[in-house]
Order: C-alpha cells, then sequence, then structure tokens
C-alpha cells in the first residue's frame, strides 16, 4: 500500500448514497476504522501508543493551553471526552481525571488492537459508548473535536453535553462546518452537514453562553468552527 493514497479512497467514491441516517453513520464508522489503520500504521509507520500520543498533543497546543490554564479547582475536577478516537490527546495530561468515551473503541480494538485499550489507562478511562449513554453528570469540562459531523443527530449531542456539565462548567468543542455539500468522499466520513450559524444557534438554546468562536466565514470549503463556553445555571 502506498503511504500516500489508502487503497479504500476508491471504494468512497463508489460508495452509494446511504437510504438512513442510521445507514449513513454505519458507514461512516467502517471508514473511520480503516482511516485510522492505515494512517498510523501504513502512513505514520507507528509501532507504540505512545508515537501517536505525541503527534495528538502535538496537534491541539492550543487546547491543552487552555486546560492547563484553568482554575486549580477545575483542573483537578473531572473532563468528559465525547468521541476521544483512538487515543485520547488528554492521556498523561497532569491534574486531569478523563472519561473518555467513543462508539467506535470496540472496532477499532479489532482493527488496531495494539493502539486501542479499554479500561484505565494513566489518568484516563476509556469507555465504547455515546454521549448519550453516559450515567455520570456534574463534570467540570466536556472536550469534544471533530465529532459532530460524523454522528446522526448532533444537536442531541450537545444537548447532552450540557446535561453532563455542571453549572458554570466549560465546554471546548471543535466541529467541521461547511457552507456547501461536501464531495462524496468527504460525506462518506462526515455524513452530517452542519452550518456555522445554525451551530452557534444551537449551543446557545441548549444554555450555554458562548465565551468565544472562530469568526464564521463564507467560504464555501469546509472549515473547522471551534467555540468555547460554558453552561449557565
Amino acid at each position: 500500500m502506498s503511504k500516500g493514497t489508502p487503497d479504500y479512497l476508491d471504494r468512497m467514491d463508489t460508495e452509494p448514497e446511504p437510504k438512513t441516517p442510521e445507514e449513513a453513520w454505519a458507514t461512516a464508522q467502517q471508514y473511520e476504522g480503516l482511516f485510522w489503520r492505515w494512517y498510523i500504521q501504513e502512513r505514520r509507520g507507528y509501532t507504540e501508543r505512545a508515537q501517536f500520543l505525541r503527534e495528538k498533543a502535538s496537534m491541539y497546543p492550543r487546547v491543552l493551553a487552555q486546560f492547563r490554564s484553568l482554575d486549580p479547582g477545575v483542573v483537578q475536577g473531572r473532563v468528559l471526552e465525547v468521541g476521544c478516537g483512538v487515543v485520547s490527546v488528554l492521556e498523561s495530561q497532569p491534574g486531569l481525571a478523563v472519561l473518555a468515551t467513543d462508539p467506535n473503541l470496540l472496532q477499532y480494538s479489532e482493527t488496531i488492537p495494539e493502539f486501542t485499550i479499554l479500561g484505565q489507562v494513566d489518568n484516563c478511562f476509556y469507555c465504547c459508548c455515546f454521549v448519550q449513554d453516559v450515567k455520570e453528570d456534574e463534570f467540570d469540562v466536556v472536550w469534544s473535536y471533530n465529532v459532530l459531523s460524523h454522528t446522526v443527530d448532533w444537536p442531541d449531542m450537545i444537548f447532552h453535553m450540557h446535561r453532563h456539565l455542571k453549572p458554570g462548567g466549560l465546554l471546548l468543542l471543535g466541529a467541521n462546518v461547511a457552507n456547501e455539500l461536501q464531495s462524496r468522499r468527504r460525506r462518506v466520513c462526515h455524513p452530517t452537514f452542519i452550518k456555522a450559524e445554525d451551530l452557534l444557534a444551537h449551543v446557545a438554546e441548549c444554555g450555554f453562553n458562548i465565551g468565544w468562536h472562530t469568526p464564521i466565514t463564507d467560504k464555501p470549503s469546509r472549515y473547522m468552527m471551534t467555540v468555547w463556553a460554558t453552561r449557565g445555571g
């Protein structure tokens, strides 16, 4: 396999349009597993989890800096990560007790078992579940990045992120948004089309006070909308 081109891309271009949201989600998850197996083992050539963890940490310096700058009472509190992927970017970050959730973890444990662990690892507890299934609440921080566009019902996910936060708790959210429908290949792994205005409106409707967000643009291609918000009382 070429390091630059995974062999499943041609299949993505010819993948039939899903008939239901559930079918779209199932197809997206199948290709997510293939992508990460290719990226970690073929493109990057990683043989240890620590290698991939260091790369993920380097991708989110601003977010990690935000965590480190939080009030000590929050830093010593509890963090819910929604959609942690193969490895949580918060793993091994001092002062954080993280519940790292992802409904794909079981699939990852089959496609790249040497990189996927369920249960406790350092400061993270990895759980294969949806945010809607989390029983605990009163988290100090909810963190989710590049997850909503992979899902069937993103407004419901934001509702549950709000439900899991204690009053005054912090939401750190990053989502793929776009002003027009993307290519078929892009839609296979990101089946949900989200407009920036709709994202911000729903975050506010769920009871969050938005402190900062990425400026909205009119460019047609997708871009990452980052939102920092707190839960109102």
